[in-house]
């Protein structure tokens, strides 16, 4: 039977990029939310293209924040599943 080896850096490391993306991701969404409050607001304020930017706008302000959170428990499913690991294997170590 083969061995699995995990290496415990390279799952810390893909953690951090998981709340980096979140972050990020967050921040996009952010700035889409922006620009189309600005388009209904300034350029497309009446009419059936307005209403479809404002029901999009919505949309996206119910996504705002979501993601940093999604993220961020992917990160700590991740450190959770190292952390068992770890336990699991101690006695080799």
């Amino acid at each position: 039977m083969s061995d699995i080896i995990i290496v415990d850096e390279e799952f810390k490391a893909v953690v951090e990029q998981i709340k980096t993306e979140g972050k990020e991701t967050d921040e996009a969404v952010q700035k889409l939310i922006d620009v189309f409050t600005r388009i209904t607001e300034e350029v497309a304020v009446e009419g059936s293209v307005a209403e479809n930017f404002k029901l999009l706008l919505e949309e996206l302000s119910s996504l705002k924040g979501q993601f940093t959170e999604i993220y961020s428990k992917a990160g700590t499913v991740v450190a959770e599943f190292i952390e068992a690991i770890d336990k699991v294997d101690d006695f080799l170590y």
